[in-house]
């Protein structure tokens, strides 16, 4: 997982447009939390089934 933020200026944009996405994280012990900029953080092996499961431009409801 790449630390950084969703204003980082190598993180230009991600697929399907926007700043805000899925994505794990390099830091586990923060989660739960709400250290980001409104993504959805996940451990790394969780985020890799999501992506096995879900493809990009598939619509997801916040609850």
């Amino acid at each position: 997982a790449l630390g950084t933020s969703a204003y980082a200026p190598y993180l230009t944009d991600w697929p399907s447009g926007g700043v805000v996405g899925f994505h794990g994280t390099n830091q586990p012990g923060l989660l739960p939390g709400r250290v980001s900029h409104g993504c959805i953080r996940l451990r790394n092996k969780d985020i890799l089934r999501f992506y096995r499961l879900v493809g990009v431009g598939t619509p997801v409801t916040i609850r």
